[in-house]
């Protein structure tokens, strides 16, 4: 906001420009704040280089300023959150305290662009991530003053792991080297058994060369 004084009989004045009283901004005509508060008293006070002048200093009328907060979409910002049923999801359950009127909207494409969406989403299977924006306009005089809650939904994903052997069959003594190939692992921790028993480290591979016939390897 900026704040304009405008003197009567003043010549070549004086200010004091005053926030609830107390003493603010410069010797100038005009003042500018951007973080005033609700309730906030702005007044100036002007002094005069005129001669044969009363009323100086002057007091200016008072600005009482009115401060519109911004709406509230949603009292969380950011909502990741995981579903692998297949069923619908609610949108409007995942943000508490999202405000009447809102736009749901989807992230697609490889553009990013957000486009409406009703309030329900059904993920495909397979799908890694969802984004979704609730976004709520503000109300005069702040009508652009957009409030946007996002929310990740993750779904659809299957951990899956195969093996391989290095050779079989194989002559009795031989070094066999086993390779385990995840699907959907991140970076996984391995646990690998033979015959059911715990063998090896968390890795990738096993190797063994005291195998016997007909044992049995899996990870």
């Amino acid at each position: 906001m900026t704040f304009s004084a405008t003197p009567t009989n003043g010549g070549t004045p004086t200010y004091q420009w005053k926030l609830n009283g107390a003493n603010v901004g410069t010797n100038s005509a005009t003042y500018a704040n951007s973080s005033l508060n609700n309730g906030d008293i702005l007044t100036c006070v002007m002094t005069s280089n005129l001669g044969c002048v009363s009323g100086s200093p002057a007091t200016s009328n008072q600005i009482v300023m009115v401060i519109n907060n911004p709406v509230n979409a949603g009292s969380d910002g950011g909502i990741s959150t995981c579903d692998n049923s297949g069923a619908a999801i609610n949108l409007a359950t995942l943000i508490i305290g999202e405000q009447a009127g809102g736009t749901w909207t989807r992230l697609t494409g490889t553009g990013g662009t957000f486009v409406a969406v009703t309030g329900t989403f059904t993920p495909a299977p397979g799908t890694t991530t969802s984004t979704f924006q609730y976004s709520v306009a503000g109300t005069a005089p702040c009508p652009n003053d957009l409030s946007i809650a996002t929310v990740t939904i993750s779904s659809g994903l299957t951990a899956s792991v195969s093996i391989s052997a290095s050779n079989n069959p194989i002559c009795a003594g031989t070094s066999v080297t086993f390779s385990a190939t995840p699907t959907n692992g991140g970076t996984p921790t391995y646990q690998w058994k033979l015959n059911g028993a715990n063998v090896g480290t968390n890795s990738a591979t096993y190797a063994n060369s005291s195998l016997n016939n007909g044992d049995i390897l899996h990870v």
